[in-house]
């Protein structure tokens, strides 16, 4: 037999162990290392609030770290935001450009949306690497102003909304069994409930327990016997009944107390005699992690129960796995537990009130750090609890069932706390993390990190001499200016774009660096719209759909804003001509309309060739050649063919061909002259005239143009909106109190000093709330609200 050595622990450091011993700790060590190798990403969505009305928009700030570092990570650029409905079906994927770590972004809601439960999941191309779904998935509330909303506080119980946990993993045969219980409602809402019973094969009541305020419980059963068990939960006349999980003939199973010694925390294994017989004179491993930061000891069972009382300076800041590996790398057991900083990070705030605003200076010494802010009256409904940086990046990116109520538990921290925080991340049914995983993959760059977009193209026409010619690329909106070679195939490739969604960019051709050629091309646009390759793993519970009342007109439950007001009176006003800019030789010829691109022009036909489709000539495109044809619709003679093609102009200059017309966005042109028949156009136009006038934009010539292909951006880059809040016409109704907004600020820097200053409208408000999240330069996060009274 061989020698039992005393329990000994050691940070990544070999003592007086066996070869054995040390060759499974280097297993393990090269395991956690290989596994973890790779940055990982995860991301923060703090939104400007938690519930909708149609006529807002979701204001949101994205923060993506480097998971084993805390810090935000700079290697992504490309990062989707998509909107789900309640059955997490997609509504809408949008690609946001992040900038040292954070994006910016907003929807716009309509009255199109039905009052509801959605879901707003984040995500990178990167994420694909790994085994677990690093994505992250939000709820919000939107509420239709067209409705009125019903109180829903369904707090009807059913089986399918309890669940248990075993601390250590499995109910064990002649063992003393901790089993730890959640009880929530539909909507997710931890119920309080007394007097539990837990009941035998017999039908004996062998325990009782409670739930608490979250809904979170636990209790023993003593020499756990192998037959069935349940639990029976009364509440308002209802009784349901659950059955645990079976009893395991063998097995390790452990109880961990983290909340009654400051300094110490202890670990109770526990087993039956028949599986101590068995591995009695194995070492077992204790190995504490999280990420790629390992503690390891050794021990030996010397009976069926032994406890490890353990300084928790050992452990790592914040969440920690706990399991007991056997000699064959196995995990036996496996718990989480969590090691409070000793010194939490805090904001020093001071506030100064104004007339009609509020400044807030804030300080945090020696550090630097990024912050958004959200203000929204103090009667808001909307809640951040769900939506906490801190509980995200401390708790929710490590566990399957994500921490609910971060404030409840870190409020006034203390001791009761640590217990009730405990007793939640008992009731984690399994590491996200899983140990198989771990120890038999090892991970690869399959996915790379996202940087820009990608233009692939090649010529229609075979070129000859390749050598002879360079593609050149120009992004007018920010005058990006790029060159590259063509290939032997007649292949290009342009990376690393920044192109915003519905910008157009030009394609040409210049032989011997003189001469643009007359020339097609076939362009793709990559990297722009990349799916998550794993299934949301986030538990949602989920009620039947809200009750709302359906009115007529826009009930006053709601806040009114300017562009919905209801009018008493009708006044007529003079209507006010809109000026056209290149009317001078059109507007007095017969049968020619102008006709100004303005933004709901731009949002309904999205590029130049729809729009001509509608408005009086055929467009088509050959699917072979890239070509485009446009023909008139009029027949001019008795023997003509509505065939014949009109005369287009592209700011006054004849075009020989309608190439560079593809794909060309209407948010690129200022104005468009249409004549179907072409009469006072003269003799070159007797199928009709086109006239397009582009917008005024420096960085390109008129050869450019002319020789060009226009390419438009779709699903390019979201553009960054400033913050607009809705023009509401009162704001001290209790309508605008419950679901109103103040303000958003996304971008709040501190100085050198570690200093920030911000300032918001009171908007006739007697107390304001608002909420701040951010990250430092030490990757600790940050999450207060705060109530203000206005005095």
């Amino acid at each position: 037999m061989k020698k039992r050595y005393p329990f000994l622990f050691f940070i990544l450091l070999f003592y007086s162990v066996s070869a054995q011993e040390k060759d499974n700790h280097q297993k393990i060590i090269e395991s956690i290392n290989n596994y973890y190798s790779l940055s990982s990403e995860n991301i923060h969505l703090h939104l400007n609030k938690s519930s909708y009305l149609t006529n807002e928009n979701i204001w949101f700030k994205g923060y993506i770290i480097d998971k084993k570092t805390n810090g935000l990570n700079n290697e992504t650029t490309n990062v989707y935001v998509r909107l789900l409905d309640e059955n997490k079906v997609e509504i809408t994927n949008k690609l946001f450009l992040a900038n040292n770590g954070t994006i910016i972004g907003n929807f716009k809601l309509d009255n199109n949306y039905n009052s509801g439960t959605y879901y707003l999941h984040t995500y990178t191309n990167f994420m694909n690497n790994f085994e677990e779904d690093e994505s992250s998935i939000f709820p919000i509330e939107i509420i239709n102003t067209k409705d009125k909303s019903t109180s829903n506080s369904d707090n009807t119980i059913s089986e399918d909304f309890i669940k248990f946990s075993i601390e250590g993993g499995k109910l064990i045969f002649q063992c003393d069994n901790t089993i730890g219980v959640q009880i929530k409602n539909c909507s997710g809402e931890g119920l309080k409930i007394n007097s539990i019973k837990v009941i035998d094969s017999k039908n004996n009541i062998i325990n009782q327990f409670s739930t608490n305020s979250q809904g979170y419980g636990k209790f023993d059963i003593l020499k756990t016997k192998n037959e069935n068990y349940k639990i029976i939960v009364e509440q308002n006349g209802v009784k349901v009944e659950k059955k645990l999980p079976d009893v395991n003939s063998e097995g390790i199973t452990m109880s961990v107390n983290n909340y009654s010694d400051t300094n110490n925390f202890l670990i109770k294994i526990k087993t039956n005699i028949y599986t101590f017989e068995k591995i009695k004179d194995e070492s077992l491993t204790l190995v504490i992690q999280k990420n790629n930061q390992i503690s390891l000891a050794d021990f030996y069972l010397d009976e069926t129960t032994k406890d490890l009382i353990l300084e928790k300076k050992i452990l790592f800041k914040g969440l920690n796995s706990i399991r007991i590996i056997d000699q064959n790398n196995n995990s036996l057991c496996e718990r989480f537990i969590y090691n409070h900083p000793e010194n939490p990070t805090k904001i020093n705030l001071e506030k100064t009130i104004l007339k009609d605003s509020i400044i807030i200076k804030g300080r945090l010494k020696d550090r630097i750090a990024n912050f958004s802010v959200s203000v929204l009256p103090a009667e808001t409904t909307s809640s951040f609890e769900k939506n906490a940086i801190t509980s995200q990046f401390n708790f929710n990116t490590y566990l399957n069932n994500e921490l609910e109520n971060y404030s409840y538990y870190f409020k006034d921290f203390d001791r009761n706390k640590q217990y009730e925080l405990d007793l939640a991340l008992l009731n984690q049914s399994t590491n996200k993390y899983n140990w198989n995983n771990i120890t038999t993959k090892k991970s690869t760059i399959k996915y790379p990190f996202e940087k820009g977009l990608t233009l692939e193209g090649s010529t229609i026409e075979k070129v000859k001499n390749n050598e002879n010619y360079i593609v050149f690329l120009l992004l007018k909106d920010n005058g990006l200016n790029l060159q590259t070679e063509l290939s032997q195939e007649n292949k290009f490739e342009f990376d690393n774009l920044i192109a915003i969604d519905s910008s157009t960019l030009f394609i040409s051709l210049l032989k011997n660096n003189s001469k643009y050629e007359n020339i097609h091309f076939n362009t793709k646009i990559l990297n722009n719209n990349k799916v998550l390759l794993k299934p949301s793993l986030n538990n949602v519970f989920k009620c039947s759909p809200r009750k709302y009342i359906s009115l007529t007109s826009y009930n006053t439950d709601y806040p009114y804003v300017e562009t919905v007001n209801q009018l008493n009176d009708v006044v007529l006003t003079e209507t006010v001509k809109e000026k056209f800019l290149y009317t001078d030789n059109f507007e007095n010829r017969t049968g020619t309309i102008g006709i100004k691109i303005d933004d709901s022009t731009e949002q309904q036909y999205q590029d130049v060739l729809s729009f001509i489709s509608t408005h009086g000539f055929d467009v088509k495109i050959d699917p072979k050649s890239n070509r485009v044809i446009i023909a008139s619709r009029i027949v001019n003679s008795i023997n003509a063919k509505s065939s014949l093609k009109p005369t287009v102009y592209l700011d006054n200059a004849p075009l020989s061909n309608f190439d560079s017309l593809l794909n060309l966005s209407l948010k690129d042109v200022e104005e468009v002259y249409l004549n179907k028949r072409g009469y006072g156009q003269g003799m070159s136009a007797p199928s009709g005239t086109i006239r397009i006038y582009t917008k005024k934009k420096f960085g390109t010539t008129k050869e450019v143009k002319n020789s060009s292909i226009a390419v438009l951006i779709k699903n390019g880059f979201q553009q960054e909106k400033p913050f607009k809040n809705p023009q509401y016409v009162n704001y001290q109704n209790l309508s605008f109190r419950r679901y109103g907004t103040i303000d958003w600020i996304p971008n709040i820097y501190t100085d050198e000093n570690g200093e920030f200053e911000f300032k918001f409208p009171i908007l006739e408000q007697k107390s304001i709330a608002f909420n701040i999240q951010g990250i430092d330069n030490e990757g600790n996060f940050y999450y207060e609200n705060i109530t203000l009274e206005v005095k």
